[in-house]
């Protein structure tokens, strides 16, 4: 599901549309191509926000590497990156639902 959100950048409007979607198992493909999918409609490379526990499969699945989720960064909330997009921790979400934004 996308919904739209309305920025005014300079007297210019941008268009960014928000991408949720639920993974049941984690799915490195189907997440890889939901986050290439969102920096084609949108020009820019979303933050990632899931919950703990799908945070720590995907911690399991991608493994500690420069490229994949590397822990937390308190200072900034941050859990890491995956392919070079920030992750979020959003305890809201259930196992498996990611938002892209």
């Amino acid at each position: 599901m996308s919904d739209p959100v309305h920025l005014a950048i300079n007297k210019v409007e941008v268009i960014i549309l928000i991408n949720s979607f639920k993974i049941t198992n984690i799915n490195i493909d189907k997440l890889n191509k939901k986050i290439d999918e969102f920096q084609v409609s949108n020009q820019l490379s979303p933050y990632i926000f899931m919950n703990s526990d799908t945070i720590e499969e995907l911690i399991k699945i991608a493994g500690y590497n420069p490229d994949k989720v590397w822990g937390v960064m308190e200072q900034e909330g941050v859990y890491g990156t995956y392919k070079g997009n920030k992750i979020f921790c959003d305890e809201e979400k259930g196992f498996g639902e990611v938002e892209l934004r």
